[in-house]
């Protein structure tokens, strides 16, 4: 076990007196591993890009160590799968055909019986209706039976979320699209 140990050793001479000597034994604690952040979190919509891969920093308490990583679940990855410290590890999230909810994992580094668990947990969302908003009220029009060039007037509109296709169609003749 890790401490300071002491003993005495007595040295006895067959002539004189005996002969002391303090032994001191120092035993360190064994490195251990330090995995920084100790948490990820990713967040997407459904049907968008996978969300950015992050890094995870795996050092020692003091000197180097060898070690693995894995994930414990399908839809998280980490690489590389072994290394020795200090080293970055990439995780990334492969939301493949998940519905929209909510996912936790971990990823796992250990050395020897050094484990470290780092929780992971993903948001993946549905997208926000798009909404179609028409920022033109009304349109006024004046014209005099004697002028045969018709006025034009444009209608604005705005889209939020995705594009949506729209069309425009009136009740009347006189309204050209």
């Amino acid at each position: 076990l890790p401490g300071a140990y002491g003993a005495v050793l007595t040295v006895t001479p067959p002539v004189g007196a005996a002969i002391q000597v303090q032994v001191t034994l120092n035993i360190a604690s064994p490195p251990t591993l330090v995995v920084k952040p100790s948490f990820l979190q990713f967040t997407s919509v459904v049907g968008s890009a996978a969300p950015a891969s992050q890094t995870l920093n795996v050092t020692a308490s003091s000197g180097s160590l060898p070690f693995a990583a894995v994930s414990d679940s399908f839809w998280l990855q980490v690489t590389p799968n072994s290394a020795g410290t200090p080293a970055g590890l990439t995780v990334s999230v492969v939301p493949g055909t998940l519905p929209a909810n909510t996912y936790n994992g971990n990823i796992l580094v250990q050395s020897g019986a050094n484990v470290v668990v780092v929780p992971v947990s993903y948001y993946l969302l549905i997208a926000p209706p798009s909404l179609l908003t028409v920022l033109t009220p009304a349109l006024n029009f004046t014209g005099s039976p004697c002028n045969t060039s018709p006025s034009t007037a444009t209608i604005n509109m705005q889209a939020t979320g995705n594009p949506i296709p729209y069309t425009a169609t009136t009740n009347v003749g006189w309204i050209t699209i």
